[in-house]
């Protein structure tokens, strides 16, 4: 094998750095032992440029070219990170969408006002047996021993709806709560493609690189 470019990146099939090559683990290494693998990559991956640098980290990552996307339309810099293994779903990531609610309503707590309306004074074609739609009214004959009319609450007999029945500014004021249905763990998934894991090494030495 020709000697590498220093610098040069490989993919093995082994599990090991050769000879002359180090993992790309993000390892800080010394400049004073790699000058000139420091003059190629600076501190561009981590070191504090006066007596150490880092190596690139490609533990659990897959490498992009640097430049325009042109179907994303961002640009990439040399030694930008990004990305992540795992992401949740929130609001602002799904679409608009409706949830059945469901209302939970208690009893005994609506209210309304009315009127029951009944003719008063002496009226004509009084009958002794209401029917559908007929008015309370004054019983007919006068005199000390009038027909009775009204009987206590609770007493038996069949009812028939009485016409005059006029509800009025009524209220109605629904006491209850509202349950939406409620769906999802919030646990994270997975948003890598299908991989294999290799060794990734960097050459230490061997020829510098020269520009075209």
């Amino acid at each position: 094998m020709s000697d590498p470019f220093i610098g040069q990146i490989m993919h093995a099939g082994f599990n090991f750095a050769p000879a002359g090559w180090a993992s790309c683990n993000g390892q800080i290494i010394p400049i004073s032992q790699n000058n000139a693998l420091f003059a190629l990559l600076g501190t561009t991956f981590g070191g504090n440029g006066v007596s150490t640098f880092a190596l690139p980290n490609a533990a659990g990552r897959s490498f992009l070219g640097l430049g325009l996307s042109t179907a994303s339309g961002q640009t990439y810099e040399w030694g930008d990170v990004g990305g992540a293994e795992n992401e949740t779903l929130t609001i602002a990531n799904m679409p608009q969408h409706n949830h059945a609610a469901v209302f939970n309503g208690v009893a005994g707590q609506t209210s309304a006002t009315g009127s029951l309306q009944a003719y008063t004074g002496q009226t004509t074609a009084q009958v002794n047996t209401p029917a559908e739609g007929s008015f309370l009214a004054n019983c007919a004959n006068a005199g000390p021993s009038q027909v009775k009319i009204y009987v206590p609450a609770g007493t038996t007999g069949t009812p028939v709806n009485l016409g005059g029945v006029n509800i009025t500014g009524g209220t109605f004021t629904p006491q209850g709560s509202v349950q939406v249905g409620v769906a999802g763990n919030n646990i994270p998934f997975s948003t890598m493609s299908p991989f294999l894991a290799v060794q990734t090494n960097i050459a230490l030495r061997g020829i510098y690189p020269t520009r075209n």
